[in-house]
């Protein structure tokens, strides 16, 4: 987890305007849970439809990504941090 918050360190949020998108592309939400095997829950549910996410990504301990349900992926932070050093 260290590795994705020094890539994130001075980097200013990207807070769109309400009923807008950061970036004219989709909605997409990030939860990180310290587990390694993570599941579902009904908040996340409840963030996808509130938020209206495209995508909800589930960032985690474990080594490997995999999808959970329909729009909603468990991301490994070994995947994650090779993401964001593009």
């Amino acid at each position: 987890m260290g590795k994705l918050a020094y890539l994130c360190e001075g980097q200013p949020p990207i807070l769109p305007r309400p009923g807008r998108s950061a970036r004219k592309g989709k909605r997409v939400g990030i939860e990180v849970k310290l587990t390694d095997a993570p599941g579902t829950t009904k908040s996340m549910h409840a963030a996808r439809t509130d938020l209206r996410l495209d995508r909800l990504l589930v960032v985690h301990a474990g080594e490997r990504s995999f999808p959970l349900q329909d729009g909603i992926e468990a991301v490994s932070v070994r995947d994650m941090v090779d993401a964001l050093a593009g």
